[in-house]
């Protein structure tokens, strides 16, 4: 699933295997296995990855369903931008 999902980005985004694996520091076949998912990705070819792509990491995981952000998380960051547009409004 996740290697479809950055396969899915990269063709979208018209970035090429050969471009993302001289980013990371791997040949193409090694990223070919990992995007076809016949190899683990680790952490931080993930990362990596992602970098290589321009894509966001956190996005990415949870799009493919191995990361789902708390709801506390969420609600946080909710009331962070709501603190954020109150400070910039009381300000102008």
């Amino acid at each position: 699933m996740l290697g479809t999902i950055l396969k899915d980005y990269m063709k979208v985004n018209g970035i090429k295997q050969s471009y993302v694996a001289e980013k990371m520091g791997t040949s193409p076949q090694v990223l070919g296995t990992i995007l076809n998912e016949k190899r683990k990705l680790e952490a931080v070819e993930f990362f990596a990855l992602c970098d290589a792509i321009g894509a966001n990491a956190i996005d990415i995981a949870t799009d493919a369903g191995i990361y789902q952000p708390s709801q506390e998380k969420a609600i946080a960051k909710t009331k962070g931008a709501q603190t954020y547009e109150h400070r910039k409004n009381k300000s102008c």
